[in-house]
């Protein structure tokens, strides 16, 4: 394995800090919602709504009318027997605005007990007053805005459904069968903990647009299908899948940082930055694992209690997907990256789809391996790099793209 290394600004903003905090011997959930770049005259309500991700029935759902019955900043506090069992909610703030139109934002929180949890979300619509206000009962479409310039956090759109699995897949429109959408946000991307690597630090906010990512890591079949794409040099370990029998769905491995930058342009797709791969690992509840809070057991295919001897099948350990339904973003193989590697410099302005530092000669690599047997491996937040021409039994790719 790879060595390891050591507001927004538009013209109507708002801004929801949420706090998760299990109180013994239940779980309190205090939603803070705050007015930024918004006169609150401009705001006349704000409705909340919380269900368990995978249920229909809401388990919160009230309207407070802004000035009356709501002054900003403030606190939403729900009652423990609205959460107290649920370890993954699913939470719509809906903020509803005097010319008619109206602000909208969804996303999902994953918690265990005996746990606090803190999301920061921000919830932006750039674009002036709709020259034509809503009518009575409708909701204002993006074609209200004369333009926005960060899609990187949905405004003016209708709530997105689950499945019944409670897996947030998007517009089906939107990416490829194969792909996953990942609904752009500001996210806090790093570790400030004191156990985390320096490399990780500081923390800093970062902007996303949405993009599709592959829901599990390209396979040996799909990588010996690209017929421009160069096969992997043979190893000398047993360990290539390249090289073996019966492993057309493991993922393929022992590729340079050249090669997987080759395969996925030639099917139409990138490597993923290390921003859109953290996000897809981690979410906008900053989760230490794709999966949630649990310490790594069963959930992926990595040797912690030494019962490994190669991959795994893509996707075969659902426990360790992430809520939207990505595999393996702990486990498998790690996954090359696009950006080049350097220590993380903080910015005062949440940058917009950074893509990484200029030519260091070392490539960013996420994500443990199956040959990882350290629980902190596998942290959504963790760094790895390697020299782009190095390759690895423990290192392979998959690919993104904007959504359709």
């Amino acid at each position: 394995m790879a060595p390891r290394s050591s507001r927004p600004s538009p013209a109507l903003a708002l801004a929801a800090l949420l706090a998760a905090s299990c109180v013994t011997p239940a779980t309190a959930l205090v939603l803070r919602v705050e007015s930024d770049l918004v006169p609150v005259a401009q705001l006349v309500s704000v409705r909340v709504r919380v269900q368990r991700d995978g249920e229909t029935a809401q388990r919160y759902d009230h309207t407070f009318v802004v000035g009356s019955q709501f002054a900003l900043p403030g606190d939403v506090s729900l009652t423990p027997a609205s959460v107290d069992d649920a370890r993954r909610l699913h939470v719509v703030v809906d903020a509803a605005l005097a010319d008619g139109g109206s602000l909208t934002r969804e996303y999902r929180v994953s918690f265990t007990p005996q746990q606090t949890r803190l999301l920061e979300v921000f919830l932006a619509a750039r674009c002036e007053v709709p020259t034509t206000p809503c009518g009575t009962g409708t909701t204002c479409g993006r074609t209200a805005c004369e333009s926005i310039d960060d899609p990187a956090v949905t405004a003016f759109a209708p709530p997105v459904a689950a499945t019944d699995a409670g897996v947030d897949a998007g517009p089906p429109s939107r990416c490829p069968p194969d792909m996953v959408l990942i609904a752009g946000g500001t996210f806090r991307m790093g570790t400030d903990a004191p156990d985390g690597d320096s490399d990780e630090h500081p923390s800093h906010l970062v902007q996303l647009r949405d993009f599709c990512i592959e829901r599990t890591e390209v396979t040996v079949l799909k990588y010996r299908q690209c017929a421009t794409c160069e096969a992997p040099l043979p190893g000398t370990s047993g360990l290539c899948n390249g090289d073996l029998t019966g492993r057309d769905q493991h993922p393929i491995n022992c590729v340079t940082w050249y090669q997987a930058d080759a395969y996925c342009r030639a099917v139409g797709r990138s490597l993923p930055t290390e921003a859109q791969w953290e996000y897809a690992a981690r979410g906008l509840d900053g989760r230490t694992y794709p999966w949630g809070e649990d310490d790594p057991t069963t959930q992926g295919c990595w040797n912690i209690q030494g019962q490994r001897a190669g991959t795994c099948p893509v996707g075969s350990l659902a426990a360790g997907d992430t809520p939207e339904g990505v595999h393996d973003l702990a486990g498998n193989v790690s996954e090359w990256v696009s950006d080049w590697f350097d220590r993380y410099t903080a910015s005062d302005v949440p940058p917009m789809d950074p893509t990484g530092p200029g030519d260091t000669s070392r490539k960013g690599i996420r994500g443990g391996g199956w040959n990882g047997f350290i629980t902190d491996d596998f942290r959504g937040a963790r760094r790895w790099y390697d020299l782009p021409n190095q390759r690895s039994f423990g290192l392979g790719m998959r690919c993104v793209s904007a959504p359709r």
